[in-house]
Order: structure tokens, then sequence, then C-alpha cells
């Protein structure tokens, strides 16, 4: 009699295409998508670091720090040599260059650098990050450490800094590929140079980081609400509701209208609830936010509203939509940057990110919690999610019409 349960239990799995997908196509898709995200191997090279550098000593030595770590390849410089002046303070310069120009990291080269190295005296190089990328910091201080005992000298370049780290290796790595070598330089720097990292936009902040993770975890759940909140269509439709609603004078775009503002009101209360809790147990400023929250959650949710109803109304039944949905809301997530930080996974994966409403919502969100950029510079997230809004909505209202003839 086991043997017999076990023969039916397995002939009803087979006769399930959605569930046989679940349990051996989804392990695989995911295990792939990881896979690509942390050995970094969509594109054939290797995340560099996007670095700005501001000079203000103007000298050989501080030039010859800037065209060192220009070879490096785990760095892209960014707009060329940079000066602070009285009305552009460091700070100032470094917030601009990072909210407009994409730049992770700015490397500041004070006055008098050359001058102390020559007299064996102690300087202080500065380094600025946005804050999301903790390996970066770390990859980029070794390499800074390097660079500057190799000026320091007044030697060439030795070749060996061209293959220093990578950005998806370890910190600890050597990176002049001799370990008595760079543990040389290291100490060489360290007893003249203080590198000195300040997170510039995490200065006044508790927790700042929160309202990223609350993005990423909120519009995955808003994914899955949306389409379990979409297949009320289909349970309306197998138990003949939806027929009997559409022989009255209830149109289906009424019907799709009405079930859009009910996902969409859904969502907007979701996120707002989150959030709300995230401030009061986690300090996460959303009143001075207010703005550019509302914006954004409108928007998310509007997107995954649209997402819902396309999804419920493609799908025959509910156990198909359960089945589509785990899998495209889950590889979403993965991509977009609901379940790994996306500083992790290579250029090529963060493009293709873009393709989910996930990327695009939580490029919002950062703007809004964590650059305290104004809700004008949304203009573009903005513009994505309510065009896919848009598009997904008018692709659920031609399907939908083999409702309507019915």
């Amino acid at each position: 009699m086991i043997g017999t349960v076990f023969q039916i239990s397995l002939l009803r799995l087979w006769n399930n295409k959605q569930e046989l997908v679940m349990v051996l196509v989804l392990p695989i898709l995911f295990f792939s998508i990881f896979a690509m995200i942390f050995s970094r191997g969509v594109s054939s090279g290797d995340s560099a670091i996007n670095v700005a550098i501001v000079d203000d000593d103007m000298t050989a030595t501080s030039q010859r720090i800037a065209r060192l770590l220009k070879l490096q390849s785990a760095l892209q410089i960014e707009l060329g040599l940079l000066n602070t002046t009285k009305r552009w303070s460091i700070e100032r310069l470094t917030r601009v260059v990072m909210r407009d120009h994409d730049v992770d990291m700015v490397v500041y080269l004070p006055d008098g650098i050359e001058a102390n190295l020559q007299s064996q005296s102690k300087s202080t190089v500065k380094l600025f990050s946005e804050g999301s990328n903790p390996i970066g910091d770390q990859i980029i201080r070794v390499l800074l450490a390097q660079v500057i005992s190799e000026a320091s000298r007044n030697r060439p370049p030795s070749s060996s800094l061209d293959n220093a780290s990578s950005a998806n290796e370890a910190p600890s790595t050597n990176l002049s590929g001799s370990a008595e070598t760079s543990a040389a330089d290291a100490g060489v720097s360290d007893s003249l140079v203080d590198v000195e990292t300040t997170h510039l936009f995490a200065v006044g902040k508790h927790n700042p980081k929160i309202a990223m993770y609350a993005a990423g975890i909120a519009v995955m759940f808003l994914l899955f609400s949306a389409t379990g909140a979409g297949g009320s269509l289909l349970e309306e439709h197998e138990a003949g509701t939806l027929d009997r609603l559409l022989s009255s004078q209830l149109r289906i775009s009424e019907l799709l209208a009405g079930k859009w503002l009910y996902i969409m009101a859904l969502g907007c209360v979701q996120l707002t609830v989150m959030f709300l809790w995230a401030q009061q147990v986690f300090s996460v400023d959303l009143i001075g936010h207010l703005s550019g929250f509302a914006l954004m959650t409108f928007c998310t949710a509007s997107a995954t509203a649209s997402l819902g109803i396309c999804l419920a109304v493609f799908c025959r039944s509910r156990t198909q939509l359960t089945a589509v949905s785990t899998v495209l809301i889950l590889t979403m997530s993965a991509l977009g940057g609901s379940m790994v930080p996306r500083y992790v996974m290579s250029q090529e994966m963060q493009r293709w990110g873009h393709l989910t409403f996930n990327a695009w919502a939580l490029d919002g969100f950062q703007k809004v919690f964590w650059y305290d950029m104004p809700v004008t510079s949304l203009q573009l997230e903005v513009t994505v999610l309510l065009g896919m809004t848009i598009i997904l909505g008018c692709i659920a209202r031609l399907y939908a019409d083999r409702w309507d003839a019915r």
C-alpha cells in the first residue's frame, strides 16, 4: 500500500505541469541567478568602483597618486581631477558628484600632502563614500595604501597594481601578488598617511540603510499581494460570478479598473504601514521624506497592481496563477535587488535588473531616503513605473475580451 500511495503521488506530480515546474525548474533558475550574481560572471569583466579624485595639492606627487589610481582595474575614474573652492567645499562637491554622476566614492588629496610625505610628516587622505557598498570601501583603502607608498618612493608603477583586487574578491587578497611587498607597502603608507573614511549620506541619520531594506522587502511582498488579490478574478470566473456581472450593465473595462484601484490602494496601505513601523521601531525618518515616499509608493503600487491584473487575465486557473507568479516574482526580486544588494552584482546584471519593478522602485526610494533628493529628481523612476502601469493595463484589457465575449 505504501508503494501504491507513492505511485499515485508521483503520477499526480507528473500530470500537474505547474507543480512540476515549481519542483524542477524553479531551483535551477534560482541557482543560475545567484551563481551569476555572486560569481559576477554575466559580464566579461568585473564591476569597477566609480571613483572621483579631488586634488587640492596639485603637485607632482598628488598627480602621481591620481595616475596610479587610474591604472587600477578595480576602479573606474570619473570626471578627471577636481578642485575645491571657497564656494565649493569638499563636502558640497562630493554630494553633487555622487548624486549627479553616479560616483560611489571620492578620494580627497588635501593641500600639503607632497610636503608632508617628503618631510616624513603625517598626512590625512579623506575617502568620502556614499555608504551603500562596504566591500568597495575596504578595497579602495587597501589600494590607496599601496598607491601612496608607490608615489612616495617616486618609482614607476608596478605591473602588479593593474591586477589589484577586483570588486568581488575579499579585501584581504594580496594586491601586489606578494604578501611581503603588500605588507611592506601598507606599513610605509600607514606610518605616513591616515586614510579617513566618511559615509557622507549617513551623517546625522539613525539606521539609514533600514529604509532601503524595507523598500526591497516591501516591493517583493507587494508583488505577491497584488497577484493574490488579482486572483479573485479567476475565482469569480470559476464560480460563475464574473459571467453574471458582465451580463449586467458592468463593462469589462470598469471591472478591471475597479480591481486595479482596490489592489493599488491595498498596496499603498501595506507600504505605509511597513514604513510607519520602521519609523517607530527603527527610527527611519519617514516624516522628513513624506512627499518623495508618497510619490514612490503610489507609482510602485500602481505598477504592481497592473502586473497582478495582467497575470490574472492571462492565467486559466488559480493554481496556474500561483505557479507563474511565484516564479516571476522571485526572479524579479533576485534580479531587482530585493533579495541581494545590487552593489554585489556586475554592471550587466544591474542593467538586467532594470527590466523589473524592483530595481526602479529601489532606485527611487534610495534617492528619497539615502541621498535626500527632492521629488523632482524622481522623474525617471516615476515615468518608468507609470509607463509599466499603463502598458500592462492595456495588455490586460485587450486579453480580457475572452471573458467579455462570454
